[in-house]
């Protein structure tokens, strides 16, 4: 988000969301006040002893690393990634957009040890209300039951679990999860989750 170096930070500091600068590491470089006020109080997002930023839920934490990783190994049609951040295993709490963040040489946020890649995280607020199987069907040619599993997806809610509510077998659900796949064109519910938000983002978060 090359927005950000021309940016005050007092700026930044009055936004409703966070972000954080962080390096090919994870070490925050730049935090805003919203973003400094979720390090105080430890709850989501802590640093560990090496000082790097680390999510409390430890899958989340795995994507968020894997995120970085994908985004550091070079310029792509994947310029972001999308990690729901969990808060004592509920539903996603809030979201953190990751976006690789190219530094001039003179800026002040670079580390200095001759690389140039680093990353912007923004963290925004959980939507308000569910997302609308209607939406989700007009939007990527889902069926109504499919529509209803995303639904139920992007909300946290597992396809096992999805099952048991719905009082479908698991081969149902796995039925209806592959013909998702097939036609939003991705291979993971974490990839169906991250495409869903990004393309809803604009007229669902606060930011």
């Amino acid at each position: 988000m090359p927005f950000l170096e021309g940016i005050p930070a007092a700026v930044l500091d009055i936004l409703s969301f966070a972000v954080f600068v962080v390096d090919e590491n994870r070490k925050p470089l730049y935090a805003n006040a919203s973003a400094s006020a979720l390090l105080g109080e430890e709850k989501a997002f802590h640093l560990d002893q090496a000082g790097r930023l680390r999510i409390a839920e430890a899958a989340d934490d795995k994507a968020f690393r894997e995120s970085t990783s994908a985004l550091h190994r070079g310029p792509g049609a994947r310029n972001t990634c999308l990690v729901p951040i969990h808060v004592n295993g509920g539903s996603p709490a809030m979201f953190a957009w990751i976006s690789v963040l190219l530094l001039n040489p003179d800026s002040p946020h670079r580390s200095g040890r001759g690389s140039s890649n680093c990353f912007s995280v923004m963290i925004t607020a959980r939507t308000r209300g569910p997302v609308g199987k209607e939406v989700l069907a007009d939007l990527f040619g889902l069926t109504l039951a499919e529509s209803r599993l995303a639904e139920c997806l992007i909300q946290g809610i597992s396809p096992t679990q999805y099952a048991a509510q719905q009082t479908l077998s698991q081969n149902t659900v796995r039925n209806q999860l592959k013909s998702i796949f097939e036609k939003t064109g991705v291979r993971r519910q974490s990839d169906l989750v991250s495409l869903i938000w990004n393309v809803l983002a604009p007229a669902k978060y606060d930011a």
